[in-house]
């Protein structure tokens, strides 16, 4: 199953896309999309889960951050409703589809990683 979450400010999405097991030690690739208040799933291009955002804001605030894969002190920065981010590996990460983002670039000061080893290739 994988899940993913925003938050514009008036109210948390969770869209889920479960048609495709990922924790069978082979490489997916998952593509969340959004655009406004409407976000998409879709997990190795086997149809896609799409939900709309409540309220009237439409712009994502990442001036605390943006988080992939979970949170520093997820219990307590959730209140107690998630204890585990992303159990895995991330090869390759994309922002507006056509900007790459090294992930060497989490060697940086403003980076912070946790629990990082090796993946199989």
């Amino acid at each position: 199953m994988s899940v993913c979450r925003y938050d514009l400010g008036s109210g948390e999405v969770v869209i889920i896309a479960n048609h495709t097991k990922v924790d069978d030690g082979l490489w997916h690739r998952a593509r969340a999309t959004r655009n406004r208040q409407a976000g998409v799933l879709e997990v190795d291009g086997l149809g896609s889960v799409g939900k709309v955002s409540p309220g009237k804001l439409k712009q994502l605030n990442t001036e605390n951050g943006l988080y992939i894969g979970g949170l520093p002190s997820i219990e307590l920065n959730t209140q107690g409703r998630y204890s585990r981010g992303l159990v895995g590996c991330v090869s390759q990460i994309s922002l507006s589809g056509d900007f790459d983002i090294p992930l060497s670039l989490s060697k940086l000061p403003h980076t912070i990683t946790n629990n990082v080893g090796r993946c199989a290739p």
